[in-house]
């Protein structure tokens, strides 16, 4: 019985600091995507014309709800919209945006919809259908973006 509980405590930490782990991962990988995307914008940038199509562009990207797949990176975004990763990065810069919170500002704005239309559904099913690649990430986020948890702003709507 003892061993039982052992087993039980020992996992409940590794469980606990594993998504620490995940969410500093996380973070790092994200500001090292913005650095280096800042670098090639400030090597080239885009007139206005660009900007427009690029614009355009993204808004489409939205409209189809490319930001809620999970794990997608500035390439990989600027790939599926169309254009180089440079112009993104310019296009993100003149709308005072870095990458992340760019992708964390359309997330839990999904979020708070789906909040409201399924207050049934867990922090983990909300997380991962606005793209979160975890659920503890998703509550970090969205509390620093609204000032509360999912749970309190789901209670006020």
């Amino acid at each position: 019985l003892c061993g039982f509980f052992y087993f039980v405590d020992s996992f409940g930490l590794y469980v606990v600091s594993s998504a620490s782990k995940y969410v500093m991962e996380a973070d790092q990988n994200a500001r090292k995507e913005e650095e280096a995307a800042v670098k090639a914008t400030e090597q080239q940038p885009i007139d206005s014309e660009t900007d427009l199509r690029v614009g355009r562009a993204v808004e489409r990207w939205i409209e189809r709800g490319g930001y809620l797949k999970s794990g997608i990176n500035m390439p990989s975004v600027a790939a599926e919209i169309g254009i180089p990763q440079y112009q993104l990065s310019a296009w993100l810069k003149q709308q005072n945006y870095k990458y992340s919170e760019w992708m964390t500002s359309l997330r839990i704005d999904e979020a708070k919809q789906v909040l409201k239309e399924h207050p049934d559904w867990s922090n983990e099913s909300v997380a991962e259908h606005c793209g979160f690649s975890d659920r503890t990430y998703f509550q970090k986020k969205f509390k620093e973006k609204t000032g509360m948890t999912p749970a309190d702003y789901l209670s006020l709507h």
